[in-house]
Protein backbone atom coordinates (compact mmCIF):
# COMPACT_ATOMS: atom_id res chain seq x y z
CA UNK A 1 0.00 0.00 0.00
CA UNK A 2 2.14 2.95 -0.83
CA UNK A 3 -0.04 6.08 -1.77
CA UNK A 4 2.84 7.63 -3.75
CA UNK A 5 3.30 4.80 -6.22
CA UNK A 6 -0.25 4.41 -6.44
CA UNK A 7 -0.44 8.03 -7.46
CA UNK A 8 2.52 7.50 -9.92
CA UNK A 9 0.30 4.27 -11.75
CA UNK A 10 -3.00 6.59 -11.54
CA UNK A 11 -1.06 9.02 -13.39
CA UNK A 12 0.30 7.60 -16.11
CA UNK A 13 -2.88 5.73 -17.01
CA UNK A 14 -2.89 2.22 -14.90
CA UNK A 15 -6.84 0.91 -14.67
CA UNK A 16 -7.54 0.28 -10.47
CA UNK A 17 -10.24 -1.57 -12.11
CA UNK A 18 -8.41 -4.93 -13.52
CA UNK A 19 -8.48 -7.39 -11.27
CA UNK A 20 -6.47 -10.77 -10.96
CA UNK A 21 -7.20 -14.26 -11.81
CA UNK A 22 -8.81 -14.69 -8.50
CA UNK A 23 -10.75 -11.59 -8.72
CA UNK A 24 -8.53 -9.13 -6.33
CA UNK A 25 -8.26 -5.42 -7.68
CA UNK A 26 -5.57 -3.19 -6.12
CA UNK A 27 -8.23 -2.54 -3.07
CA UNK A 28 -8.05 -5.75 -2.12
CA UNK A 29 -4.26 -5.45 -1.83
CA UNK A 30 -4.23 -2.15 -0.12
CA UNK A 31 -6.41 -3.37 2.66
CA UNK A 32 -4.41 -6.46 2.78
CA UNK A 33 -1.66 -4.15 4.45
CA UNK A 34 -0.26 -3.16 7.52
CA UNK A 35 1.60 0.19 5.94
CA UNK A 36 0.87 3.02 7.93
CA UNK A 37 -0.92 4.98 4.97
CA UNK A 38 -3.20 1.74 3.95
CA UNK A 39 -6.34 4.04 5.03
CA UNK A 40 -5.55 6.43 2.27
CA UNK A 41 -4.62 4.23 -0.08
CA UNK A 42 -8.05 2.64 -0.11
CA UNK A 43 -9.55 6.51 0.00
CA UNK A 44 -7.38 6.98 -3.40
CA UNK A 45 -8.60 3.89 -4.97
CA UNK A 46 -12.28 4.45 -3.86
CA UNK A 47 -12.29 7.59 -4.84
CA UNK A 48 -11.10 5.89 -8.35
CA UNK A 49 -14.29 4.54 -8.86
CA UNK A 50 -13.23 0.97 -7.06
CA UNK A 51 -16.53 -0.21 -4.48
CA UNK A 52 -15.26 -0.94 -0.98
CA UNK A 53 -17.71 -4.04 -1.67
CA UNK A 54 -16.25 -5.01 -3.98
CA UNK A 55 -15.75 -9.18 -3.82
CA UNK A 56 -12.93 -11.14 -4.78
CA UNK A 57 -13.48 -15.00 -6.18
CA UNK A 58 -13.43 -16.47 -2.39
CA UNK A 59 -15.98 -13.34 -1.47
CA UNK A 60 -13.62 -11.29 0.41
CA UNK A 61 -14.19 -7.95 0.60
CA UNK A 62 -12.19 -5.07 2.05
CA UNK A 63 -12.85 -5.51 5.20
CA UNK A 64 -12.29 -9.14 5.02
CA UNK A 65 -8.33 -8.58 4.09
CA UNK A 66 -8.09 -5.63 6.47
CA UNK A 67 -8.96 -7.72 9.20
CA UNK A 68 -6.82 -11.02 8.10
CA UNK A 69 -4.22 -8.22 8.22
CA UNK A 70 -5.14 -7.19 11.66
CA UNK A 71 -5.35 -3.75 10.29
CA UNK A 72 -7.45 -2.22 13.30
CA UNK A 73 -7.06 1.35 12.45
CA UNK A 74 -8.75 0.49 8.49
CA UNK A 75 -10.88 -2.16 9.73
CA UNK A 76 -12.42 0.57 12.21
CA UNK A 77 -12.81 3.06 8.94
CA UNK A 78 -14.27 0.11 6.95
CA UNK A 79 -16.75 -0.50 9.35
CA UNK A 80 -17.57 3.55 10.04
CA UNK A 81 -18.13 3.52 5.79
CA UNK A 82 -21.05 1.14 6.84
CA UNK A 83 -19.60 -2.10 5.69
CA UNK A 84 -21.11 -5.43 7.09
CA UNK A 85 -19.28 -7.19 10.21
CA UNK A 86 -21.16 -10.22 9.92
CA UNK A 87 -21.03 -10.53 5.71
CA UNK A 88 -19.46 -14.38 5.03
CA UNK A 89 -16.77 -15.28 2.44
CA UNK A 90 -17.10 -18.03 0.47
CA UNK A 91 -15.60 -20.58 3.28
CA UNK A 92 -18.34 -18.65 5.81
CA UNK A 93 -15.62 -16.89 7.29
CA UNK A 94 -16.75 -13.83 8.69
CA UNK A 95 -14.00 -10.53 9.49
CA UNK A 96 -14.34 -12.22 12.66
CA UNK A 97 -13.21 -14.93 12.40
CA UNK A 98 -10.36 -13.43 9.98
CA UNK A 99 -8.98 -11.21 12.91
CA UNK A 100 -8.70 -14.27 15.19
CA UNK A 101 -6.81 -16.18 12.89
CA UNK A 102 -4.65 -13.06 12.44
CA UNK A 103 -3.95 -13.13 16.16
CA UNK A 104 -5.26 -8.93 16.20
CA UNK A 105 -6.92 -8.09 19.49
CA UNK A 106 -7.40 -5.07 18.53
CA UNK A 107 -9.90 -5.80 15.61
CA UNK A 108 -11.54 -8.91 17.68
CA UNK A 109 -12.47 -6.19 19.98
CA UNK A 110 -13.60 -3.75 17.75
CA UNK A 111 -15.73 -5.92 16.17
CA UNK A 112 -17.01 -7.67 19.35
CA UNK A 113 -17.68 -3.99 19.95
CA UNK A 114 -19.91 -4.08 17.08
CA UNK A 115 -21.89 -7.34 17.56
CA UNK A 116 -20.22 -10.06 16.06
CA UNK A 117 -21.45 -13.53 17.35
CA UNK A 118 -18.45 -15.52 19.15
CA UNK A 119 -20.08 -18.50 18.39
CA UNK A 120 -20.78 -18.57 14.73
CA UNK A 121 -19.24 -21.31 12.75
CA UNK A 122 -17.87 -21.16 9.26
CA UNK A 123 -18.02 -24.15 6.93
CA UNK A 124 -15.88 -26.44 8.72
CA UNK A 125 -17.42 -25.96 12.03
CA UNK A 126 -14.78 -24.22 13.09
CA UNK A 127 -15.75 -20.75 15.61
CA UNK A 128 -13.42 -17.70 15.77
CA UNK A 129 -11.88 -19.09 19.23
CA UNK A 130 -10.70 -22.39 17.24
CA UNK A 131 -8.52 -19.71 14.96
CA UNK A 132 -7.50 -17.81 17.90
CA UNK A 133 -6.36 -21.09 19.25
CA UNK A 134 -4.68 -21.88 16.01
CA UNK A 135 -2.38 -18.15 15.68
CA UNK A 136 -1.46 -19.02 19.46
CA UNK A 137 -2.00 -15.49 20.78
CA UNK A 138 -3.33 -15.40 24.17
CA UNK A 139 -4.74 -11.78 24.87
CA UNK A 140 -7.19 -12.79 21.80
CA UNK A 141 -8.01 -16.22 23.15
CA UNK A 142 -8.69 -15.18 26.61
CA UNK A 143 -11.36 -12.19 24.79
CA UNK A 144 -13.21 -15.10 23.19
CA UNK A 145 -13.11 -17.11 26.49
CA UNK A 146 -15.20 -14.60 27.92
CA UNK A 147 -17.00 -13.50 25.01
Amino acid sequence: GSFECIQVLMHAGASVHIATDDGNTALHFAARSLNVGAKRCVELLVDAGLSLDAKNDAVWTTLHCAAFSGNKNLVEFLLGKGLDPHLSTYTENTAYHLASISGSDGCVKLLLSKGADAKIQDKCGNNALHYALGSKAPPVIEMLIEA
